[in-house]
């Protein structure tokens, strides 16, 4: 008959912390990464593969975890008063710590899917808008993926053109080269800027190295020095 009551006892302990964390473990960055594959759709990219699905998955599993722990940290706080200060203090420092881990297992889980997919976009070709005026060759190709940490990064590219023209110069000898993102139906959605100091000849090579791809609506590059 004891060893009924211990195991009961047992068993209402195991059931009560069950019910505490909500049937769910706060700290594991598979339960997050399960319900951002489930909310977001893994869709090709006609230029970027699989990338964008992936960055919006990991975009997603952050701010569940980042949801799930303010709610935890706001029921200690509500319990907070003079006599247990200290211990809802060191509570909330735990659930800090706890997002901060399990921030860091999603991230680590959606890099490497990422660099995957990179494997299959290395050495691909962005179009590049035709500018007779400007260019009389250009190249873009899709070089990596640049990690930021928390959740964000960015395609990287490599990119030049043959002037067809000399290119304007600041002053006396800075010239200034910037490229427009275009989406698909024709708009510019980013630009970048870069200063070389020296001036470019007509037939002369500007080369153009890692340069960030700052959204997914792209589908082509242009390059002017205006």
């Amino acid at each position: 008959m004891r060893r009924n009551v211990i195991i009961m006892t047992v068993l209402a302990a195991a059931l009560g912390l069950a019910a505490c964390n909500g049937g769910k473990d706060a700290a594991s960055g598979s339960n997050y990464i399960s319900e951002a594959e489930q909310q977001v759709a893994l869709e090709q990219h006609p230029l970027f593969g699989e990338v964008p699905s992936l960055q919006k998955r990991q975009a997603k599993a952050l701010d569940l975890l980042d949801d799930a722990l303010d709610a935890e940290r706001d029921a200690v706080r509500a319990k907070a008063d003079n006599d247990n200060y200290e211990e809802v203090t060191a509570k909330v420092k735990e659930l800090d710590a706890e997002q901060e881990a399990t921030a860091k297992e999603i991230e680590q889980y959606f890099t490497t899917k990422i660099d995957e997919a990179m494997k299959g976009l290395t050495g691909k070709e962005i179009p590049v808008e035709p500018d007779a005026k400007t260019y009389s060759a250009a190249k873009a190709t899709i070089v990596g993926y640049k990690h930021a940490g928390g959740g964000n990064g960015n395609i990287v590219v490599n990119a030049s053109f043959t002037a067809a023209r000399q290119l304007k110069t600041l002053g006396s000898k800075y010239t200034q080269v910037s490229w427009n993102w275009i989406g698909a139906s024709g708009e510019r959605t980013g630009s970048g800027i870069r200063q070389f100091d020296t001036p470019f000849e007509s037939g002369e090579e500007v080369k153009l190295d890692s340069i960030t791809v700052p959204d997914i609506d792209i589908s082509k590059i242009s390059f002017t020095d205006d």
